[in-house]
């Protein structure tokens, strides 16, 4: 047969993949993503000497991924992920030079993260988030100067970071977080990986200070340090032009003088501040309203702010959840608050403010949920 390409993906094919697929040998493409499929892959896959792309994601398949599939020389990309896949992952020779992508994402998986996969020399793409690995990262990782996006999130993962991983140049994605990961983050950090746009360290033990350094990775857009240890000052990331979402709370982080906060008003594409349950003490500073009006989300709740909240604050017109509960925040609810009419979350329980709840609240027709309990 002259088969090159088989597409039958986002259908509701029952049953298993048939092993008779290994007799069309000119076959390049396949893709049965998006079914109903069970059992086991057919070893058979893996000897098809033609095929570069297997995308069998979002299926019910189980049971171990085949030697095989770690020794195609013609692979490019394997795309496995959201199954029931289980066991080790297989070992990938350095005859499977061709592949750029392996996606295991969301499966079963368990044991080590595999030294082997420094024999892949083309490997662009390696996802292996959302499973049970355990054990290190491998430092030879990090010797692969071709990888762009590297998933390990949400498995099992101790010790530290290898330093190699933070010297991937060509690094643009690189997720982390809900691991047991812990150690510092490099000073230089934003200069080793001047290409990254996702930074998602969320969820593990790191500790010490967040480098000033990140200021200089200026391709960045998601910066997510959320519910670690570090501590100290927030430094200014004012160059980061990019930036969409940024997430530090669940630290020990302290304000000082509040210069990060002005600094952020030049982030002109912001969308998300979180930097609740931190040490952020002093006053709300009023360039709390220079941020950029794309900002919908303000979230600096369970800190130590006192004072009173800026009448500046109006000026974010598209706030859909301003979150400033538990602190120590004084005075009257200034009514500016009652012109940000897309809110549909305001808290601001657990602080010290007084007198009368402003008339203006009656324009804040989408909202959903007021919390204003524990106050005076």
């Amino acid at each position: 047969t002259f088969l090159r390409v088989i597409n039958l993906q986002n259908n509701k094919l029952h049953g298993q993949i048939p092993s008779e697929l290994r007799q069309l040998q000119r076959l390049q493409y396949l893709n049965l993503s998006t079914n109903f499929l069970g059992g086991s892959i057919p070893g058979s896959l893996g000897s098809i000497p033609s095929l570069e792309y297997l995308d069998i994601r979002k299926n019910g398949l189980t049971g171990q991924i085949p030697v095989s599939l770690g020794n195609s020389s013609s692979l490019k990309s394997l795309i496995l992920r959201q199954n029931n896949l289980s066991g080790e992952i297989p070992p990938f020779v350095s005859m499977a030079s061709s592949l750029a992508r392996i996606d295991l994402w969301q499966n079963s998986l368990s044991g080590n993260i595999p030294s082997s996969l420094s024999n892949l020399s083309s490997l662009s793409y390696l996802y292996l988030a959302e499973n049970n690995l355990v054990g290190d990262i491998p430092e030879s990782l990090g010797h692969k100067q071709s990888i762009q996006g590297l998933a390990l999130a949400a498995n099992k993962l101790t010790g530290t970071v290898p330093p190699s991983i933070y010297n991937i140049s060509s690094l643009t994605f690189l997720y982390i977080g809900h691991n047991l990961l812990h150690g510092s983050l490099p000073h230089g950090i934003g200069d080793f990986l001047p290409n990254i746009q996702s930074l998602i360290f969320e969820d593990n033990c790191f500790e010490g200070p967040i480098p000033a350094s990140l200021a200089n990775a200026t391709s960045l857009k998601v910066l997510d340090l959320a519910t670690n240890s570090f501590s100290g000052s927030i430094p200014s990331l004012g160059s980061l032009k990019n930036l969409l979402y940024l997430d530090f709370s669940y630290n020990y982080l302290e304000s000082n003088d509040w210069n990060f906060l002005s600094s952020l008003g030049k982030c002109v594409q912001l969308t998300e501040l979180c930097l609740q349950s931190n040490s952020l003490g002093g006053s709300l500073p009023r360039s709390v309203g220079n941020l950029s009006t794309t900002v919908y989300t303000l979230w600096l709740s369970m800190n130590k702010i006192s004072g009173t909240i800026p009448l500046e604050i109006g000026n974010l017109k598209i706030l859909n959840n301003l979150m400033m509960h538990d602190n120590i925040i004084s005075g009257s609810i200034h009514s500016a608050i009652g012109t940000l009419r897309h809110l549909t979350i305001l808290s601001l329980s657990g602080n010290n403010l007084s007198g009368l709840i402003p008339d203006s609240f009656g324009n804040l027709v989408q909202l959903n949920e007021l919390y204003l309990q524990q106050n005076n």
